[in-house]
C-alpha cells in the first residue's frame, strides 16, 4: 500500500489537476486524501471506495471522475487479487476464479478513461 500512496505524493507535488483515490476502504483513501493536502491544499482530491470487479462500480466510479473533472488523463491501475501458494496447494476453481478477474478487470478500468 506504501507505494501507492507514494504515486499519489509525487501527483501532488508535480501540480495535477485533480487526484481520484479509488480503493476498498474508505478510512485508508482519506488517510492518503489528508496527506496530499499537506502536500498541495489546491488540488482536488476525490476518494472512492468502489468495488473494480463490479463493472457498474466502475460505471459509476468513472461518471463522478467525469462529473468532477470532465475526464480522467492517466489511470494507475495496482488493483489485483490472487491465490497464493503453491500450485498443488491451490484450489484449481480458486486459481481460475483469481485469473479470471485479473483478466477481466483491467479492461474493464481502462474502457471508461
Amino acid at each position: 500500500m506504501l507505494r501507492y500512496k507514494a504515486i499519489a505524493r509525487a501527483w501532488a507535488q508535480a501540480g495535477a489537476a485533480g487526484i481520484v483515490l479509488v480503493g476498498r476502504s474508505i478510512d485508508t483513501l482519506n488517510l492518503t486524501v489528508d496527506n496530499i493536502s499537506k502536500i498541495n491544499k489546491s488540488i482536488p482530491v476525490v476518494a472512492e471506495a468502489t468495488d473494480v470487479s463490479n463493472e457498474s462500480s466502475v460505471k459509476s466510479l468513472f461518471a463522478k471522475v467525469k462529473a468532477k473533472f470532465g475526464k480522467a488523463h492517466v489511470l494507475i491501475n495496482s488493483a489485483a487479487t490472487m491465490a497464493s501458494g503453491k500450485i498443488g496447494d491451490i484450489l484449481p476453481g480458486s486459481w481460475w476464479s483469481n485469473y479470471v478477474r485479473i483478466l477481466k478487470d483491467s479492461p474493464r478500468k481502462t474502457s471508461n478513461i
